[in-house]
């Protein structure tokens, strides 16, 4: 007891060091919860094999719901690349009805660990060459398979609204286009994980350069 009492003030800030440190640890608890609930979190998946006939799924990962806004295809074919818009659907009157817009757009909220299918990545390369007038008359001529045997890569390119944040969110992921011996197309995720684009030169610069090539569609 006389230790404590000769110690009294070296016990007092000992202790307060302590409370200090916990009270610490909390907020970075906090912040980490926090800042864990406002980061949105888009994937973009290949499901169904690692054919054309693979599917490209776009799922929220994020706490609250986000907008799909513009979903961009950017084609690699040799020392060029080109981006396309397909966020809406190519018209087709015997399957689309104003009645259910996911027949006629990708654009839409999409909810918390929801998902919407692009298709297959066979239709997406096609939608997406259809958009050039040059490219459109080569496919309808039956000239795909050399087009495709062009084709190094393809980029998915995802923008999107998230309530918590003041400007537009995006994600993206890169597939790689190879032919087999046997002539069937191989495209795999050229890595395991969707790349989530912020940061102030994401906000400022990246994404605002993306939205421009998906205004002049909708401008026009």
């Amino acid at each position: 007891m006389n230790w404590l009492t000769r110690n009294t003030e070296v016990i007092n800030m000992i202790a307060n060091v302590g409370m200090f440190l916990v009270w610490l640890i909390y907020a970075q608890l906090f912040y980490f919860s926090y800042s864990r609930q406002r980061h949105p979190t888009i994937l973009i998946n290949q499901v169904q094999g690692y054919g054309l006939k693979s599917t490209c799924m776009i799922s929220n990962m994020s706490m609250e719901p986000v907008h799909l806004e513009c979903i961009i295809v950017q084609i690699a074919r040799g020392d060029t690349t080109t981006d396309y818009n397909v966020v809406d659907q190519k018209p087709d009157p015997d399957h689309q009805s104003v009645d259910d817009l996911q027949t006629l757009t990708h654009q839409g909220p999409l909810k918390p660990s929801g998902f919407t299918s692009l298709g297959t990545f066979d239709t997406m390369i096609r939608r997406a060459l259809t958009e050039d007038d040059k490219m459109d008359t080569i496919t309808q001529d039956g000239d795909f398979e050399k087009i495709l045997s062009e084709i190094e890569s393809i980029e998915i390119r995802v923008i999107a609204d998230y309530g918590p944040e003041s400007r537009p969110i995006g994600a993206l992921r890169r597939f790689m286009v190879q032919q087999k011996e046997t002539g069937e197309t191989f495209i795999y995720p050229e890595k395991y994980y969707t790349r989530q684009v912020f940061g102030v030169r994401a906000r400022y610069f990246t994404i605002p350069g993306w939205l421009e090539k998906c205004m002049p569609e909708r401008l026009n």
